[in-house]
């Protein structure tokens, strides 16, 4: 493409009868601006029409529902009766007059409805099947499964809003929604439609409603004037079938025979990819390029996340348009800002659903850009489009760039720690380091940047979202650039000083010189820090800091939310908990001493309007433009670690990569391959490349390099339950994030009974360690490290719980509580020689009696909680499990209640560590002090899979600290 020529996004796109001046097309988006009867009023006019300002510009309304019985949520416009198409009559006179186009996104909510607004207006919850939605919240209530007339019923809503949306309210067509949980998607996947009649089971089954909506509403207004949406990878509200691609190409594939002249077909939950040609990216099982394929050459419409740079790409590498929501939200001008290349202004997520018609604020005060002036158009489009195109600077996704060169350091994973150990390393500018990343560079996309959209990335293809052996759960990682680190909660806490301690008293007395303890932690912690002091305001609410124990220079941004709760529920909690169990205040848990109640700072940048502080921002933004050394590879993986031959020690000499279409590339390493993996595909990557149990991988045929039964054992992780309470209509007093936590020790939960858990703990170690011997290295040497944590619970005071105090997110009175120190043991492995296949991740949750009985413990102490003063006098009683499910027989409920209910219930806090473990090889480690594989000369593990034991505290300053000494440790190496 030249510099001078017309991006494809600005150029013009024929969808129907309509003739688009452009490809940036508006997204439907929920507002919840409508009045109690689903109609809008004249500020929705205003809304559409300052959206609609550049002439040929398609918007898709804000999804409608379909009929009364198909809504369940209040605030939403309606389609149904003459006052609600009246007032979007406005709307499409409105748009029209300025030269745009406006379809309908068609709506019914099926199980997705809020049960208790349907039954208030006589309606029934209904879904394809009687599978109940979980939501937090929400009581577990199973909707009722629609009968084949009830069926044919809402084909029938369908067809007649479609009508009256084009011939009464004078759209230009409709697009049905069939994406993101909804009725139809709950026809078409899996994991919610269970019938067994000719509306489930088969694909062609499962897809008959959605095909008879489509023929309906075709029929009733025309093809050319109907699109539909579609989600296959999307897990929002239990979807997300294990191979969502058969589904979904047999719908489009139908579609487009059926109904070839449909507008179009419009996809969302894309695979962004910078610079890659749609032939490889057709491969990716998380691109929608196997839809786009069958439906061209028909207008194809994507959704998902589109910045400026990748709106740009999107359509000039993939000829489609390109569907954008929340900044059109804050930019009415959008295409013209993307034509001059203004700057977007951010959006603000709190104001997205401001209730009612008289709420304005993030609704229409949003202005356009002042000026398209000389400096606006110094960057035109096509300039900016052949930069991200041809550009290669620190970041690439192309393995051309790299494939077969030398650099001195090769890191595989660029997460929290591999970009932290990039970053200092190449601090010398001779230094030449490549960091391999599997996901992409997010950092834009507001589900990583937007702490508000917390979980919001959740589940789709930022997150590895591990399976797991045990109970079909899952364990949420990012999969992107900053690793966890940019789709964590961003809590930042330290751990107990003695446990740090303890990892000397891991390795042989050789290697205690190394300092691995508090000190020298502490140092790093602080070291990676750039802490902000809280304000008047903060300090109003309860935040506190003591300066000696913070860094302020250093380039992770900690600090308290600007908008920190200012209600009486946070201190009442930290005061209720020392009521009921002398769990004391401290002014700052970071110095080393955190079994006490606090309000806790987050990784977040309150310079940057609170957004999010990763790896990847704190370490690679800042200096990517200087840092010549540097490169990045995303959206590859590593295979195997290369080995010279009859090495011994081995040495590595390098790395394999590639993507899932089989495509294999080589670079080399002049010094070290270094692992920052995580604890999951470090140890797997490991015994691809012939590092592990000998005996084990010879059954898959993998040769040998170094015998090392222990790679993949030692797995810990914690376990949390959620409870909550029914508020009585307090004030939250802002919006958060919430940051009171307590971290009790063993005598805060097991109070009288303290001491006799303590020498239960001693009395069954043996047992425990010769049980879990296949998990560790030996029954000998688990039984040592047992001791260790056993000191550490009875003899220092450490915490045992975590007791994370949630406003609003479980209920309105939420406590997560988990258990910070299992003795259980899990071990991770690898089931083929396809790098690509998920290892077999075995948690064994509980293995061990006294990890549920400190759950149970736990559990009775969070419902004292929310039953003391003075938190009690903010609730109108325990909802999260309740007095039905667990029975209060006086002391808090039965053992055997709460173990049935924690066990049902519990997930995966997301911390697993030990996997590839820094401890003497007697005891079981894989790593040495200097986190050298045993048996390897160059290969380093930096990341959570070395920590050989949990600590008390959230993981991530840990590893920032981890990191910046594995820094150090591999700088003071003379090659």
């Amino acid at each position: 493409m030249s510099h001078t020529s017309t991006p494809k996004l600005l150029s013009p796109l024929k969808i129907g009868d309509m003739q688009l001046s452009h490809r940036v097309i508006m997204a439907p988006l929920t507002r919840f601006r409508a009045d109690e009867d689903h109609v809008h009023h004249d500020i929705a006019v205003e809304y559409y029409t300052q959206r609609a300002g550049t002439p040929g510009t398609l918007i898709i309304s804000e999804a409608t529902f379909i009929a009364s019985e198909a809504g369940g949520f209040d605030n939403v416009p309606g389609i149904w009766n003459d006052k609600q198409i009246a007032a979007w009559k406005k709307i499409t006179d409105a748009v029209h007059a300025k030269g745009s186009y406006i379809f309908m996104q068609l709506w019914a909510l099926g199980r997705a409805a809020e049960p208790e607004i349907l039954k208030k207006y006589g309606h029934p919850y209904v879904s394809s099947s009687a599978s109940v939605l979980e939501r937090k919240g929400y009581p577990d209530i199973p909707p009722r499964e629609l009968a084949k007339v009830d069926i044919k019923k809402y084909i029938g809503y369908y067809a007649q809003a479609a009508r009256n949306a084009v011939f009464g309210a004078g759209f230009d067509g409709v697009e049905i929604h069939g994406a993101n949980g909804y009725l139809i998607d709950q026809f078409n996947q899996d994991t919610c439609n269970k019938r067994t009649d000719e509306y489930g089971g088969s694909i062609e089954n499962r897809s008959r409603f959605a095909l008879e909506v489509v023929a309906a509403v075709s029929e009733a207004v025309g093809a050319r004037r109907t699109g539909i949406r579609f989600s296959p990878w999307g897990k929002f509200q239990g979807m997300r079938m294990r191979n969502p691609i058969p589904t979904f190409a047999y719908l489009v594939s139908e579609i487009a025979q059926r109904h070839s002249e449909l507008a179009y077909v419009h996809f969302v939950e894309p695979v962004i990819s910078g610079g890659s040609d749609a032939k490889e990216q057709a491969y990716d099982p998380n691109s929608k390029d196997f839809a786009r394929v069958i439906w061209q050459p028909r207008p194809f419409l994507s959704a998902g996340g589109f910045t400026t740079e990748s709106a740009f790409v999107e359509a000039e590498t993939r000829d489609t348009g390109v569907v954008m929501g929340r900044y059109f939200i804050s930019n009415p001008d959008l295409p013209e800002r993307l034509r001059y290349g203004i700057s977007l202004t951010p959006y603000n997520r709190r104001t997205f659903y401001n209730r009612g018609p008289g709420a304005f604020e993030g609704y229409t005060d949003y202005p356009p850009a002042e000026t398209k002036g000389s400096l606006a158009t110094l960057l035109t489009p096509a300039v900016l489009l052949v930069r991200l195109v041809d550009a290669r600077n620190v970041i690439t996704a192309s393995p051309l760039d790299v494939s077969n060169k030398t650099y001195d350091y090769v890191v595989v994973g660029g997460g929290l720690t591999g970009l932290t150990v990039a970053s200092r390393l190449t601090e010398d500018p001779k230094v030449k380091v490549l960091v391999i990343e599997a996901g992409r560079d997010d950092r834009r996309d507001p589900r990583i940047y937007d702490m508000f959209a917390y979980t919001q990335a959740f589940g789709t293809d930022m997150d590895w979202n591990w399976p797991l052996v045990d109970r079909g759960g899952r364990i949420k990682a990012g999969k992107t650039l900053g690793g966890t680190s940019s789709i964590n909660g961003a809590i930042y806490t330290r751990g107990h000083a003695a446990q740090y301690d303890a990892w000397s008293d891991l390795l042989t007395a050789r290697e205690k010189t190394l300092n691995w303890n508090w000190d020298s932690i502490f140092k790093y912690m602080k070291k990676s820090e750039g802490f902000s002091a809280p304000n008047t305001d903060q300090t109003s609410k309860g935040a506190q800091y003591t300066s000696s124990y913070h860094g302020k220079s250093g380039p992770l941004q900690v600090g308290f939310p600007n908008l920190m709760f200012g209600g009486p529920q946070q201190s009442a909690f930290i005061e209720t908990i020392g009521n009921t169990h002398n769990v004391s205040f401290c002014p700052d848990l970071n110095g080393g001493s955190p079994t006490c109640a606090s309000y806790i700072p987050l990784t977040i940048d309150s310079h940057r309007n609170d957004s999010r502080s990763s790896s990847a921002e704190a370490y690679l933004t800042p200096v990517e433009a200087t840092r010549k050394g540097w490169t990045i590879l995303v959206q590859h993986q590593v295979t195997k670690i290369l080995f010279k031959d009859g090495t011994s020690p081995a040495l590595a000499t390098g790395v394999q990569f590639g993507t899932i279409n089989g495509t294999s590339y080589t670079v080399f390493a002049k010094k070290e391959v270094i692992l920052a993996a995580g604890a999951f595909m470090s140890p797997a990557l490991l015994q691809l490349s012939g590092i592990g149990d000998a005996s084990k991988l010879s059954e898959l045929g993998i040769k040998s390099v170094v015998d090392l039964p222990t790679v993949g054992k030692n797995l810990q992780e914690q376990t949390m339950n959620s409870f909550g309470a029914k508020g009585n209509g307090f004030d939250y007093g802002g919006s958060g994030p919430s940051n009171a936590n307590a971290f009790p020790g063993i005598h805060h939960v097991f109070g009288s009974q303290a001491e006799s858990v303590a020498s239960q703990i001693y009395s069954n170690i043996p047992v425990w360690a010769q049980s879990l011997a296949e998990n560790g290295g030996s029954a000998a040497g688990l039984e040592k490290v047992f001791r260790v944590q056993a000191d550490l619970i009875t003899k220092k005071n450490v915490p045992i719980t975590e007791v994370s105090f949630k406003t609003g997110s479980v209920a309105d009175l939420g406590i997560n509580m988990w258990t910070l120190l299992p003795f259980s043991r899990g071990n991770v492995h690898i089931n083929s020689t396809n790098p690509f296949a998920i290892p077999r991740v075995t948690m064994n949750y509980f293995a061990v009696d006294f990890d549920l009985q400190c759950q149970i413990a736990g559990a009775r102490m969070v419902r004292k909680v929310l039953t003391g003063a003075p938190l009690n006098t903010l609730s109108v009683g325990e909802t999260i499990p309740g007095n039905t499910t667990v029975p209060d027989d006086g002391s808090g409920g039965s053992d055997a209640d709460w173990a049935q209910w924690i066990k049902s219930k519990f997930v995966s806090v997301a911390h697993p560590v030990g996997t590839c473990a820094m401890m003497s090889r007697e005891l079981g480690g894989c790593v040495d002090g200097r986190l050298v594989v045993y048996g390897t000369k160059n290969v380093r593990v930096v990341d959570a899979s070395a920590m050989p034991t949990q600590v008390s505290a959230h993981l991530s300053s840990t590893l920032y600290a981890f990191a910046e000494k594995a820094a150090d440790l591999i700088k003071g190496r003379q090659y």
